[in-house]
């Protein structure tokens, strides 16, 4: 309760909403304890705001640098594939010099 004693109430204003509805509303003085809160508040937001784009962007570099080895994965798999296939040696038998 000792928050809404801080505050001051004043007559209702009226804005108009974008479908064409008034709605009262309470214009509310705050005092300097909820603007430095306030204040802190939006200075956090900020940071996470900030924060978030940063991590977008790791997520990015991450996913494109594991599609790129992805790739190269692949390429090294149908090379060694096919430097089997063309040896035509059965995996099973033994080179020659044993």
């Amino acid at each position: 309760m000792g928050r809404l004693n801080s505050m001051i109430l004043t007559e209702p204003t009226y804005f108009n909403l974008s479908f064409s509805i008034v709605r009262p509303t309470l214009a509310i003085v705050e005092s300097d304890d909820q603007q430095d809160a306030i204040i802190r508040l939006e200075s956090r937001l900020t940071y996470l705001e900030r924060h978030i784009e940063e991590q977008d962007r790791e997520i990015y570099r991450q996913s494109e640098q594991l599609l790129k080895l992805t790739r190269e994965s692949e390429n090294l798999r149908n090379r060694l594939q096919s430097m089997a296939d063309a040896k035509d040696m059965p995996s099973d038998e033994r080179p020659p010099h044993y």
